[in-house]
């Protein structure tokens, strides 16, 4: 498969974020045929789901893929105009690109290991990481050095010790299912980096996972404000002469970049769906699109 290029015919983009587009709704329509539908018994997910009740594998699969799933059909909506024309925005497409790549990435990534184990402690390090995230969240919502009175102290201490039980309700839950496994604290009490998580997804579905990586990266410096980032991936017009070292420019959407990076994000979609049918124990009744990796 070809690395993709951070330079691309204009036609041929647009060809290339067309056949995207227009493939989308089948996608949509594949993931709502077992958005619902529980793993076959005995199928690989079905096995995962019996070791890590009440946090099943494929509850978080699941939720991966509708994630992804739903900025794709975003993404369609934003850049299709009535009749049909692209209306590319400048940069409110990419975080919609980001968050579909790295929740496919995800999906992938907890589904790779041929080790059980592996699969589960995926799995828990993911539910792991959510809870830091969660609890670092809490303590800004409730901060009560911030109290500007006591109702207020009362309401952000109450909202502490509803958190810290539920804290203690999963960490049960995750010592339950990790012990039987061998599974250590110290190996699930972590944060993910979903920079290794594309990587590793990327290379898992056969693409060259660096590349799957080095996209993740230009779409999150287009997702935050990077001055140097739209720079170099903007299409720059000169728009009057210069003045002296001063450059009068506009600025406006590459449509190579565009084209790639929603080429190599449906990829992991596509390469994730099919895996999570394989370890449900499905068959699609619907013809997967042709743009399949």
């Amino acid at each position: 498969m070809a690395a993709p290029s951070a330079k691309h015919d204009d036609e041929q983009s647009l060809v290339t974020i067309r056949e995207i587009l227009n493939d989308i709704p089948g996608q949509v329509a594949l993931h709502e045929q077992i958005a619902h539908v529980p793993p076959a018994h005995g199928s690989r997910l079905h096995q995962d789901d019996e070791l890590t009740h009440p946090f099943q594998n494929s509850h978080l699969v699941s939720l991966c893929l509708g994630m992804s799933i739903d900025a794709l059909r975003t993404l369609r909506a934003v850049v299709t105009a009535e009749e049909g024309h692209l209306t590319l925005p400048q940069y409110g497409h990419y975080p919609l690109i980001r968050q579909s790549l790295e929740a496919s990435s995800q999906a992938i990534w907890l589904m790779a290991p041929e080790d059980r184990r592996e699969r589960v402690l995926r799995n828990l390090t993911a539910r792991a990481s959510e809870l830091l995230h969660d609890k670092a969240l809490i303590e800004t919502y409730t901060d009560i050095s911030r109290a500007r009175n006591k109702a207020e102290r009362s309401r952000m201490a109450s909202g502490q010790r509803a958190f810290s039980k539920q804290r203690r309700i999963k960490d049960k839950y995750t010592r339950a299912i990790a012990g039987p496994l061998g599974i250590d604290r110290d190996e699930y009490t972590k944060r993910l980096h979903y920079g290794d998580i594309v990587e590793e997804a990327g290379t898992h579905i056969g693409l060259q996972g660096h590349l799957s990586r080095g996209l993740w990266q230009l779409v999150s410096g287009l997702t935050h404000p990077s001055a140097s980032r739209a720079l170099a991936t903007g299409s720059i017009e000169e728009v009057l002469p210069p003045t002296g070292d001063i450059r009068h420019v506009r600025i406006s959407t590459d449509r190579g970049h565009v084209a790639v990076a929603m080429l190599w994000t449906f990829r992991h979609y596509v390469a994730a769906d099919v895996m999570y049918r394989e370890q449900m124990g499905i068959i699609p009744t619907v013809a997967t699109p042709g743009a399949t990796p």
